[in-house]
């Protein structure tokens, strides 16, 4: 199955509308933007984007694998950072031993993560989030693996002391994990939705015009974002989306 099909099934296995191939960016890897959520749906080469114990790599909220050498990741949106916060992160990497290609490459590779602004950090911390290479030469940094059923658990071990991430998603995840050994998703929709109304996710890619390698990602998020409209999911929390969107739309102009 090519990149784009197995996305698609796994966005219908999680009881979300089927995109069209039209609905999904596809590149280095295939990603679906989930506007309401201010989430992503990513298809991730396990080889070459392993998940890493690093609070300066971006660790999904839930993942699963779908295959032996790829995984499904549901990752949290932020505001995309700015090239010398990028600099600080490849700079961490460097130091925890973390090799790592194309944090730098373009300013797009980190985002911000949300509510996390510092006197230090006026924007946030900075993370990376979709480099296209990473390998972990730390042996005091785990990898993470998958359990039987095929989830990942990023629950912090008892000889780990909880980061940033674990402090913003924790309950998001548990709620994920929960969601796919229940087969019941409704609660993880609302749940993010939620966490999205308090600002820890972040849609940017809807808020301003965003063009990643010649390829519209503003424009392609906003054809799946009509799917979920047209689909009449019924999610409490998106209804209180759509609520908010359309009052936006509507609003007078200054």
């Amino acid at each position: 199955m090519k990149p784009i099909e197995i996305l698609a099934e796994a966005a219908e296995y999680l009881e979300l509308p089927k995109p069209e191939r039209t609905e999904i960016y596809c590149d280095s890897s295939a990603v679906l933007f989930l506007n309401p959520y201010g989430a992503t749906l990513r298809l991730s080469d396990k080889a070459k984007t392993p998940l890493i114990r690093s609070d300066d790599i971006a660790r999904p909220i839930g993942a699963f694998d779908v295959s032996e050498t790829h995984r499904v990741d549901l990752t949290f949106g932020g505001h995309l950072a700015e090239y010398i916060d990028s600099e600080v992160v490849q700079d961490n990497l460097d130091k925890t031993k973390i090799d790592s290609m194309d944090v730098l490459g373009h300013f797009r590779n980190c985002l911000y993560l949300p509510k996390t602004q510092t006197p230090e950090q006026p924007n946030g911390k900075p993370v990376t989030f979709d480099p296209l290479w990473l390998r972990n030469n730390n042996p005091d940094i785990r990898n993470y693996k998958p359990g039987r059923d095929g989830l990942y658990d990023f629950t912090p071990r008892y000889d780990e002391t909880p980061d940033t991430q674990d402090r913003l998603y924790q309950d998001l995840r548990d709620c994920f994990t929960q969601a796919v050994r229940h087969e019941d998703f409704s609660p993880l929709w609302r749940a993010l939705e939620t966490a999205q109304n308090e600002g820890r996710l972040i849609d940017a890619w809807n808020q301003k015009l965003t063009v990643a390698n010649g390829r519209n990602i503003t424009s392609i998020a906003a054809r799946y974002e009509k799917r979920l409209y047209d689909a009449a999911l019924d999610h409490t929390a998106f209804s209180a989306y759509e609520l908010k969107h359309n009052k936006q739309e509507n609003a007078p102009a200054p």
